[in-house]
Parts: C-alpha cells; structure tokens; sequence
C-alpha cells in the first residue's frame, strides 16, 4: 500500500512541472493579443525613447476603415516590474548601459505562453538607433506569437 501511495505522489509531481524542465510551474500569462508591456524608466518613457517606441508601435493598420495601432503599448517601470506584472503575454525590455547591443527573446520566463523581447544598448541614443534598425523585427516577433497563440486557442476549441 505504501508503494502505491508513493507511486501516486511521485506520478503527481512529475505531471505538475511544465515541459521545459525548469521543475516547476509556471502562471498562464495576461493581456490581449496586440498588446504589450514595455519595461523601461518613467523618465525614459516620457523623453525620446518613449517617443521613438509610441511613434513605432503606434503606426496604424493598413486596410481598416477606422484608424487603429499595430500594437497597443503600455508601460512599466524596472523597479514595478515584479509579482504579476512579470506575468504579462507580450514585454518588451529596454536594457540602457549593455556592452551589446542589439535584441534577444524569451519565451516562457515567467508566465506561459510568453515572449519578451530584449532591447539591450549603450545609451539613450542607441536605443533610437535600434528601435529605427530593429523596429520592424520586434513588431514581427509579438505579432508572429499573437498569431500563434490565436491558433492554439482555434485548435483547442476545434
């Protein structure tokens, strides 16, 4: 009897962790496709790189009859960026102070299903350089898994 019953815990902790390994389990995530949180100082935010991030995830769609953004932005500081804000289905990260620069991705980190985007550079003005060089990328990469994670939800309900 007393095999069965460790048998049943231990079957019961190994269904309970998710696939990547990690060994434990990871909260669904929140927010609406088209919509992502970007993590980045107020003071930022409300200067150029504000600017620069709401001029290009700002531009609207082609095609509808009412004007509306590709993507709607909303934004966080680093230091407000814990608990369930880390939840969020779509962040973009803005690293200033990065010896490289350029993006990366993760998915998964703390929620599912998630991805965030790292922006990492020098400084201010190259963060602008590379939301310009890299804008068009980043907007592809949250819109690719809106896509994707729209298909999961046809597939389920299918």
């Amino acid at each position: 009897m007393k095999n069965i019953v460790a048998l049943f815990f231990a079957f019961l902790v190994f269904t309970a962790c998710n696939q990547s390994g990690s060994g434990y389990t990871v909260p669904k995530s929140s927010g609406n496709t088209n919509r992502i949180l970007v993590v980045t100082k107020g003071t930022d935010w409300e200067g150029e790189i504000g600017d620069a991030l709401r001029s290009l995830f700002g531009q609207h769609q082609i095609g509808l009859p009412q004007p509306e953004t590709i993507l709607s932005v909303t934004q966080v500081d680093p230091v407000g960026f814990e608990g369930f804000m880390r939840h969020g289905k779509a962040v973009l990260v803005i690293n200033i102070g990065s010896n490289e620069e350029g993006i990366s991705v993760e998915r998964n980190k703390y929620a599912m299903p998630q991805i965030i985007v790292y922006a990492n550079a020098k400084d201010k003005a190259s963060v602008k350089r590379l939301l310009q060089d890299k804008g068009e990328e980043i907007i592809t990469t949250f819109q690719e898994e809106d896509i994707k994670f729209i298909q999961n939800i046809f597939r389920k309900e299918g």
